[in-house]
């Protein structure tokens, strides 16, 4: 017990950044991490030829994918499952029986019509002739494209020179191609592999592709993925396993990614605290550097939120193109919903003070980070120009300063907006309390001056009724002295 009070009296003692450049520099660590945990999840697994695997190799793969749209293409993973596994109850891609296409086009003598009509954009075609069977599976970046500068220019070209290209039959005879687009390569790629390991695995298709893609282990990450998908397309039930599955992997690498941020972070205090002071204390130094680690491994294991940042990220991802730009907006989107969550469910306990720190909190914090992370894409896509391979972690850096010192700037005046608000909410709030006063003090008069009618109601009533009573005993005893008085007469 003695120990562990020392040890927290120690971190107390800490000397650290001022606060401003100690929020930069934490925020520089959190961009930079980003990026080499995005760099090394999208390295390619098979390096170029007569190139060693060794370390520096290894390395010099992992910096070469480290940036923003790498660590964006980690968090919007997520979305090439999902368009898979919605398209499997929507075109039916587990099997080219049952497949529901997007448009067509028709191919007649080597020309196509209504070819202009169709997407610019990726996609899977199937080729089929004049008795609808299938005869050619294939995918494309850009649909159009490939069909304009490809297929038909190379039949043409082949036709020049006296060959025979792979389709010149089917171009020849009439044929007509069906399209289902997709939102990423990726996606196209895997359903293409999918159906063409359909097609060439069962006798009722007589397919003119060669081989079966995706096959083998891939190298690059586009592929890696594609694979990955088209390796789940037996049945809607397995794309959806095969979904969650990575859903879990990357809430993992989540937690991986934060505890290797926050260990980070702890070694720049000590080391910050060992260039102010100069206390030399190696062994204390260690000890309380590694207790704080594992306790991080702790709190990131415990904490179930970390956890499912990674799954709702991957999940959810973007909702537009545009909103897909942002690597980071998905997690901001689920801290903005757990802190506003947070608030309402201990508004009860927090002082005035407290929400207002709180709120300020979540609105500088969020909003910053959404804006400075779609900025450090934007400035890495421009240093990369002028400065090449560094430009990730410059924009880091830059995007970090630009965070720290708005932060900073913002600080000065959120909490006065925030404290007008709260404070004329509260004042609002202590005005209707005490009207309410007023109203239940008027009802209590109110109802005591009821009763007080009620209750003089009920004596006069009282009254009236004894009135009465006397007055018949008045009318008996009346009426027997006339009596009496008559009979003295007589």
């Amino acid at each position: 017990m003695q120990h562990d009070k020392q040890r927290v009296e120690k971190e107390v003692q800490l000397k650290k950044l001022p606060p401003l450049q100690n929020r930069i520099v934490d925020k520089t660590i959190e961009n930079v991490t980003r990026k080499l945990v995005a760099g090394y999840r999208n390295r390619d697994k098979n390096p170029p030829k007569g190139t060693s695997p060794g370390s520096k190799a290894a390395a010099t793969n992992i910096l070469k994918k480290s940036s923003a749209q790498s660590a964006m293409d980690v968090a919007n993973r997520g979305q090439m499952w999902k368009e898979i596994v919605s398209k499997s109850f929507s075109h039916g891609i587990t099997s080219l029986a049952n497949l529901k296409f997007d448009s067509e086009f028709k191919v007649t003598d080597g020309k196509a019509e209504g070819l202009k009509h169709i997407s610019k954009g990726p996609g899977v075609y199937v080729i089929y002739d004049t008795n609808g069977e299938v005869r050619y599976v294939g995918d494309a970046k850009n649909i159009q494209s490939r069909w304009q500068a490809g297929h038909l220019n190379e039949n043409r070209q082949k036709e020049k020179i006296g060959e025979e290209y792979k389709l010149n039959k089917e171009f020849t005879e009439g044929c007509t191609v069906k399209v289902i687009e997709c939102e990423s390569v990726e996606t196209a790629a895997a359903l293409e592999a999918s159906l063409i390991k359909e097609a060439r695995s069962s006798d009722e298709y007589n397919v003119v592709n060669k081989k079966e893609e995706l096959a083998n282990d891939q190298g690059s990450r586009p592929n890696i993925e594609a694979k990955k998908i088209k390796d789940s397309m037996g049945s809607t039930a397995t794309m959806v396993k095969g979904a969650a599955k990575e859903a879990a992997i990357n809430g993992g690498w989540q937690i991986l990614e934060q505890a290797i941020i926050e260990s980070i972070q702890i070694l720049k205090d000590e080391i910050v605290d060992l260039i102010i002071t100069g206390e030399h204390e190696f062994i204390v130094r260690l000890k309380r550097l590694l207790t704080r680690v594992i306790e991080i491994l702790k709190n990131q294991f415990k904490n179930l939120g970390n956890f499912a940042k990674g799954i709702f990220e991957f999940i959810v991802n973007a909702f537009s193109q545009a909103i897909s730009q942002i690597y980071q907006l998905a997690k901001n989107i689920f801290d903005l919903g757990s802190a506003a969550w947070a608030l309402y469910n201990n508004r009860k306990t927090l002082t005035k003070e407290e929400l207002i720190h709180k709120l300020t909190e979540t609105i500088i914090l969020t909003g910053n980070t959404v804006f400075w992370s779609s900025m450090d894409l934007t400035l890495e896509t421009q240093l990369t120009a002028i400065i090449g391979p560094a430009a990730p972690f410059v924009s880091a850096f830059i995007s970090a300063l630009g965070f720290g010192l708005t932060s900073h700037y913002l600080s000065e005046f959120v909490p006065k907006i925030v404290d007008f608000i709260v404070g004329g909410y509260a004042e609002t709030q202590e005005n209707l309390e005490k009207s309410a006063l007023l109203i239940i003090e008027q009802s209590q008069m109110n109802n005591n001056l009821v009763l007080g009618l009620e209750q003089y109601m009920s004596s006069t009533m009282h009254l009236i009724s004894d009135m009465k009573e006397h007055q018949m005993k008045l009318s008996v005893v009346n009426s027997r002295e006339i009596t009496i008085r008559d009979e003295i007469s007589f």
